[in-house]
């Protein structure tokens, strides 16, 4: 089984990369952080919530109604995810500290992009026609969601293009890892990522789908041989499909 790493193409200037990907995040509501009083450190994930507005109108309503600060202890952290997942159905892993969540928001600083976007390490936004052929293709590990947005100055009057937010939800570990040796504390459940440069995965512990996550960290997108043949079938632009030695 041939495994790859889907990231974007090597820039070699910060302003080749700003041209290949003239968007970024505009995230308006943040869970809150957590501040562990074993590790004497505050912190946030940098998972993300994708939900509809109603969803996210109730964790909103509910943090307010509860007057739920900024940043909040471990254990408070703990009971905060019963409640939202109580409120809204979904499973209390979704939720992360300091996570944004919502209908995904963009600005975008320029009228033309490419079929790939990346804002961020492992957020990856798509035009239309890249979600098209996904979908087509019954590719697995992944959600859709529309990203709204709000239009920069110096293109004002100009309507967007679709593009959609790849929400991941395949799952896999890599050889010799685990939840134990990833896990620094297990007061707040901190997560960290040793030996990044290996990617090889457990395929005993891969949950089969075409994309997904190592480790529990979003920031690195693995995807099957079949999702590369697929995005090359489509000709795209601004993406890399790197095999996973």
């Amino acid at each position: 089984m041939k495994f790859f790493e889907l990231t974007h193409p090597d820039y070699s200037t910060d302003l080749q990369f700003s041209k290949a990907n003239p968007v970024e995040q505009d995230d308006k509501d943040f869970l809150p952080g957590v501040y562990c009083e074993k590790c004497d450190d505050q912190w946030a994930s940098s998972n993300r919530l994708c939900v509809e507005k109603r969803v996210q109108k109730q964790i909103t309503d509910y943090l307010r109604s509860n007057n739920i600060p900024d940043v909040i202890s471990a254990q408070q952290w703990s009971s905060l995810i019963l409640e939202l997942s109580t409120i809204t159905g979904l499973p209390k892993e979704n939720f992360h500290p300091g996570a944004p969540y919502g209908v995904p928001g963009g600005i975008l600083k320029k009228k033309e992009v490419c079929n790939f976007s990346h804002p961020f390490p492992g957020l990856l936004w798509v035009t239309s026609d890249v979600m098209s052929l996904i979908r087509a293709e019954k590719l697995t590990g992944i959600q859709l969601m529309e990203v709204k947005f709000k239009i920069s100055k110096r293109v004002a009057g100009f309507q967007p293009p679709q593009l959609w937010e790849i929400i991941i939800t395949g799952k896999a570990w890599r050889q010799g890892h685990n939840v134990d040796n990833v896990t620094i504390c297990n007061c707040c459940k901190r997560t960290v990522f040793p030996e990044p440069n290996n990617l090889k995965v457990d395929i005993s512990r891969w949950d089969g789908s075409d994309f997904f996550n190592i480790d529990l960290n979003p920031n690195i997108i693995i995807v099957t041989e079949r999702v590369c043949e697929v995005l090359d079938k489509g000709k795209f632009t601004n993406y890399l499909c790197i095999p996973i030695n």
